[in-house]
């Protein structure tokens, strides 16, 4: 039955939820072999129905899946009880402040900033990333600037990626030119090598090579 509930929620299949969930309600709160529960995995796969019908009926939520589904409130009565949650790591090696970057959810990062988060804690999993690759990975622009705001390092590396190097690479405008504004350095080689603007030229993103050889040309 675990794995038609998965399996449901994958799909954002709610008819089948529902029944699956209505036969055996303990299965709002199923956690995987790997202890990812099965709100976070809604939420990572966008089924955002069936996260909603999980927490519906009742599934609890720690402070990963509160900080993913952007629930503030929750997020800080976990605090409250346990402080120490802020530095912790999800089954998959996230932080919350990793989740609330990701998914964009501005009023969970801020209580997290507050309460003292890392800026630069380190995933534990294969990406090894922070916070603010994290944000922009997924174009949150909002979230990339509080972390800016917060003490971020504008070129901090992840496994030799730069925030403005994944901007660069998702073809994401907006993100280039706040990473210039902010001092990026255009120059620095991605990972393989290549110049930031020769990657985007390759990639056909002719406005963002125009702001790179602009950034280029005021130096």
């Amino acid at each position: 039955m675990s794995q038609v509930l998965m399996d449901a929620v994958r799909s954002n299949d709610i008819d089948v939820l529902r029944r699956v969930v209505a036969e055996d309600p303990s299965l709002v709160n199923y956690r995987d072999e790997d202890g990812n529960s099965a709100v976070l995995t809604a939420i990572y796969h966008g089924a955002h129905d069936a996260a909603g019908l999980l927490v519906a009926q009742g599934a609890r939520l720690t402070v990963y899946e509160a900080a993913a589904a952007g629930d503030a409130t929750r997020v800080r009565e976990a605090l409250d009880v346990d402080p120490d949650l802020i530095s912790s790591l999800s089954p998959d090696g996230w932080t919350p402040l990793h989740l609330a970057a990701f998914f964009g959810h501005e009023d969970v990062a801020r209580l997290l900033l507050e309460r003292g988060a890392d800026v630069h804690a380190v995933s534990m999993n294969r990406m090894e990333n922070m916070p603010i690759h994290a944000a922009a990975a997924n174009g949150q622009a909002r979230l990339v600037a509080l972390l800016l705001d917060h003490g971020t390092e504008v070129s901090v590396r992840s496994r030799d990626w730069s925030p403005l190097h994944l901007a660069v690479e998702n073809g994401d405008e907006g993100l280039v030119q706040l990473f210039l504004l902010r001092g990026a350095d255009a120059d620095a080689p991605m990972p393989d090598g290549q110049l930031p603007l020769a990657r985007a030229r390759h990639r056909g993103h002719h406005e963002i090579a125009a702001l790179l050889a602009g950034a280029d040309s005021a130096r």
